[in-house]
Parts: C-alpha cells; structure tokens; sequence
C-alpha cells in the first residue's frame, strides 16, 4: 500500500500540474477505496508548494553543479527557465547531487540544442 501511494505521489510531484497527474493516476491506478481516500486528502495548495519546492531544489542543483550556467541565467532568465522547463519536464528525477544534476543536465543540452528547444533561434 505505502509504495503505490508513494510512487502516485512522486510521479504528480514532479509533475508541472501535479493535482491534474495525482487525480489521473488516483483514477488508473489500482488502489483501494482507502488508497483511493487518502489521495483524494491530498491538500492541492499543499502539492502545489511542494512541486513548487522540488523544482527550486533541482533548478539550485543545476546551477550549483555547472556554475558557468549562472551567467546564461544572469543575462537571458526567460530562455535558461524555459529550456529548464523542457529538461524537466523530459528528464526524470533521478540523481540527489548538485554534480549529478549538472552532468544530466548537460547531457540535456547536448542531445537538444538551446536554439530548438526555446525556439527562438531557429
């Protein structure tokens, strides 16, 4: 029981709308009618401030782990949060550690060049 509630969690979590991915997987998932009740307690101020937070922490990861991004973040913040956006929403949470973040982030950038994926380069 607490492994499927906690993967229902962490998937909505990560999730841009996360109350939307939390029903959604509330509805397919097979639960019980007590699993099913306890998500369906789930504060959607509450999840949203987590998500809210989460993101921060990995957005802190990048930064932290390749300090040379800062300075793309400094003088264009619109572009660097939109291709974080993309990295995010196309790259799951997999890694704990700044280095780590940085390293798949990286790797991110390498397979989808910040031109295509803000699309205003192009």
């Amino acid at each position: 029981m607490l492994e499927s509630l906690q993967n229902i969690l962490a998937q909505s979590l990560y999730h841009p709308d996360s109350q939307k991915k939390l029903v959604e997987l509330s509805v397919s998932a097979d639960l019980t009618q007590e699993e099913r009740l306890l998500l369906a307690r789930v504060q959607p101020r509450g999840l949203r401030l987590t998500h809210l937070l989460l993101m921060n922490l990995r957005f802190e990861r990048v930064l932290k782990g390749r300090p040379d991004l800062e300075s793309w973040f400094e003088s264009d913040p619109k572009g660097f949060v939109e291709v974080f956006r993309k990295y995010n929403e196309s790259a799951p949470p997999t890694v704990l550690f700044a280095g780590q973040e940085a390293k798949q982030f990286s790797k991110f950038l390498e397979q989808n060049s910040a031109g295509k994926i803000v699309g205003s380069e192009e």
